[in-house]
């Protein structure tokens, strides 16, 4: 081939126009095809790299896969998680625009493909949740105590509410208080999962999916 070599190693970990301006690259290239890799892959979680070995070139794509270890008669079994359901619906309702906006941003970039919507900003959105729950949704975030100046309400009320209404979906209450008394709470209500709100959001959303896949 007539094409230049690639003298330098590309990765998406490094500046998306990396080689928008690099000597080695063909004159009609513009570099844009890997500027969009980039993108694509940190959205993903993934890294991706390429680079030449004479007259090979290279390209490799790396991701993170999640499993659950489970022991069974004795042996040590790999469970591998179903993949993303797609066009997957996450509401959340919290009256924390902070915590909102964290579980917008985490759940979007940690569930690609999934579409999250939060609730919570007045007590009039706490009608809207339940009605985009009922219709929509596959799996609700909620706070256990979501307070306004009108009314003090508890996620776990929600919860049974909504159960009784015919959700099907999948249930979580994020507290800030993780005491055995509060998952036996949640649990009464028909919640699926109780987590404390002193769990780190990346790692939270890993064994949410984790508990979905197990009730799926």
């Amino acid at each position: 081939s007539n094409r230049p070599p690639l003298h330098t190693a590309w990765s998406s970990q490094g500046r998306s126009d990396a080689l928008a301006h690099d000597s080695s690259r063909p004159t009609l290239s513009s570099g844009l095809g890997l500027q969009h890799i980039s993108m694509v892959v940190k959205c993903c979680g993934m890294v991706a790299r390429l680079w030449q070995q004479e007259c090979q070139v290279f390209f490799e794509l790396c991701f993170n896969t999640r499993v659950t270890r489970v022991t069974a008669s004795g042996q040590e079994v790999v469970k591998v998680m179903r993949p993303i359901p797609v066009g997957l619906q996450i509401i959340c309702l919290d009256d924390s625009a902070i915590a909102r906006q964290s579980l917008q941003h985490m759940l979007s970039a940690e569930i690609p493909g999934a579409t999250v919507t939060t609730y919570g900003k007045y007590v009039a959105e706490v009608a809207e949740f339940k009605k985009a729950a009922l219709n929509q949704g596959h799996v609700l975030i909620l706070d256990q105590h979501v307070d306004f100046p009108e009314a003090n309400l508890l996620g776990t009320d929600i919860v049974k509410e909504l159960l009784a209404a015919g959700y099907k979906g999948f249930a979580c209450i994020r507290s800030g208080n993780a005491a055995e008394a509060d998952r036996a709470l949640s649990r009464q209500s028909g919640a699926h999962w109780h987590v404390g709100k002193e769990v780190r959001l990346r790692d939270m959303v890993n064994e949410l999916m984790s508990e979905y896949d197990s009730f799926l």
